[in-house]
């Protein structure tokens, strides 16, 4: 009978249709997460119903708290949960039509403030498949809602660090993720700003809202207070330790007699007070040098063949300051009334 039951549930239309219907109950969600645990064909289906639901769903806020259950189950499929859920990174790259070459990421940005790094779930098969079948990570939606759902966004941020306060494991994954654009060091830099600039907002139209929207400003306010209160606690307990020991290790590396005079000590200019300090350094990458590859690694069985390519780039070392980027003193930063700023203008 249990065997039965087991191959029912791990059909993905019917595992589908019983996390919509019963989504939000203690009791099943501790049934089903018991399934998934060591079960890596239920785990998987259980991340693209979550990822597809977080698109289309009126009740994110219940799949959102059945997810924190999900992504904290302790196995050792934790952390092929993360990737499918929140994505990894990829610099972003283009391939023009009858181009033999790629360009690769600031070649492809504009403006400072725009995307540099896409996140794709390893449920596509390709980063350029990011998207398909509704399959979009939380990071990447996150990016794409803002000022769209941010109520969704608010409260996503609130159980992403809550997550991060509750589980190391999960805390470096988000920690360690590459930035957004270039005007960061991290993934969640823009984390704080966003937040404050939402309860700055909310409070302003509070003011001279009527008693019927009082009620919803009030709720969103309350939001984004705890979404501060998290992150004051995740930043005074895990990030504190980690920039601990990113300072130690950048006080060892310029303690070398020969980092003043070398590439990096020239270019990484990590003591300016304007730089966003962070460790370990970040590359931008610019225009490939030329056609050749070197493979590195290969791969190939009967159902797919898979290289590791190394190609020539331009490269600098990044300098975010949160605004700008110093290593690209030229890129503007386009503001939210559509006009562009330069650094200096800035200063």
């Amino acid at each position: 009978m249990m065997d039965s039951f087991n191959k029912l549930m791990n059909k993905s239309a019917f595992l589908n249709k019983v996390v919509e219907e019963n989504v939000g109950s203690a009791k099943f969600e501790t049934m089903l997460l018991s399934m998934a645990r060591e079960n890596y064909g239920t785990s998987r289906k259980l991340a693209k119903i979550f990822l597809k639901a977080f698109g289309a769903s009126q009740q994110m806020s219940l799949y959102l708290k059945a997810l924190k259950r999900y992504l904290l189950i302790k196995d050792s499929l934790q952390m092929k949960r993360l990737e499918w859920v929140f994505g990894v990174a990829a610099i972003k790259t283009d391939n023009k039509f009858r181009e033999t070459k790629y360009t690769y990421g600031v070649e492809n940005i504009m403006r400072i403030n725009d995307q540099a790094y896409t996140y794709t779930s390893t449920l596509c098969s390709s980063f350029n498949n990011s998207g398909a079948n509704g399959v979009i990570c939380l990071l990447e939606r996150l990016l794409s809602q803002r000022g769209r759902a941010d109520d969704f966004v608010l409260k996503a941020i609130k159980d992403l660090i809550s997550l991060c306060i509750k589980d190391e494991v999960i805390a470096k994954f988000i920690y360690n993720m590459p930035p957004p654009s270039y005007q960061m060091a991290r993934y969640t830099d823009w984390f704080w700003d966003y937040i404050e600039t939402q309860r700055q907002e909310h409070e302003k139209y509070d003011q001279y809202s009527t008693l019927s929207s009082q009620s919803y400003l009030q709720t969103r306010i309350n939001m984004t207070k705890k979404c501060l209160a998290k992150w004051e606690e995740f930043s005074n307990g895990y990030i504190k330790t980690c920039r601990e020991e990113e300072d130690r290790q950048i006080a060892l590396m310029q303690a070398d007699p020969a980092f003043a005079e070398s590439h990096i000590g020239q270019n990484w200019l990590i003591n300016n007070p304007e730089v966003i300090r962070h460790w370990p350094p970040i590359y931008i990458v610019g225009k490939q040098v030329n056609t050749e590859k070197a493979l590195i690694v290969a791969f190939e069985d009967e159902f797919c063949k898979v290289e590791l390519l190394e190609i020539d780039c331009e490269y600098n070392y990044s300098n975010p300051t949160s605004m700008f980027n110093l290593s690209l003193p030229d890129k503007m930063i386009r503001t939210k009334s559509f006009t562009f700023k330069s650094y200096v203008q800035c200063k």
